[in-house]
């Protein structure tokens, strides 16, 4: 058995469903999204990502149990946001709800009741409005404005891929080697398919106790 040939397979097929998951969110392509969701419940659950595992499940449950068609295109097609107009630029909308969230963290101090909720509600309609205003003050000032987000350094990007690339060849990962081993549990565990592993019975109860805490939630109901 080679551990390392056996790992690399792994990481590129994780990192493959990652960027088709990426892709069709960006692109706002709902199908394709349901569709990686629905083959990550097992990976997720199998690795121990219970809440991730759960989400999963009900969001198939949802699209090919309870929700009506109606329903399930709203679900597929209504869960992203573009807020630049351009093409394939699309986010999760739970996760510029938290990138809106940050934003009013960083630029208000929040007490007790100031701002009062009626301003907040206010102040939230107009974001982009009172985002592009601080920006613009700090530019005017030339006050350091921080930002979580980081620029990419092109240059230094392709050395350290370079030096990877050399690194990995040396190493021959690509070519079948018997006995090749890591030393990390880690990384044996990861080097193995968390597929294969599965305990088809326990999954099975897992998924009937799942459907049936669906089927008390009255909200699911078919329209």
């Amino acid at each position: 058995m080679d551990q390392f040939l056996n790992h690399s397979k792994q990481l590129v097929k994780v990192l493959l469903i990652k960027r088709a998951m990426d892709y069709a969110i960006e692109s706002g392509n709902g199908q394709d999204l349901s569709l990686i969701m629905k083959h990550m419940t097992l990976y997720y659950r199998q690795l121990g990502y219970t809440h991730y595992a759960l989400s999963c499940f009900e969001h198939t449950a949802q699209m090919q149990i309870f929700l009506s068609e109606r329903l399930r295109e709203i679900v597929q097609q209504e869960c992203f946001v573009n807020t630049t107009g351009k093409k394939n630029r699309n986010k999760a909308m739970d996760l510029d709800l938290e990138h809106a969230n940050l934003f009013f963290k960083n630029s208000f101090t929040l007490k007790s009741n100031e701002p009062a909720q009626e301003l907040l509600d206010v102040l939230s309609l107009a974001q982009d409005h009172v985002e592009q205003i601080l920006n613009n003050y700090y530019k005017e000032f030339e006050i350091r404005h921080y930002t979580s987000v980081r620029t990419r350094d092109d240059e230094g990007y392709l050395r350290d891929v370079a030096k990877l690339h050399k690194h990995l060849c040396s190493k021959h990962i690509a070519q079948a080697q018997v006995g090749r081993e890591f030393q990390s549990n880690k990384l044996k565990m990861a080097a193995h398919d968390p597929l294969l592993l599965i305990d088809m019975f326990d999954t099975k109860q897992w998924f009937k106790s799942c459907y049936k805490r669906m089927q008390c939630q009255r909200f699911l109901k078919k329209d």
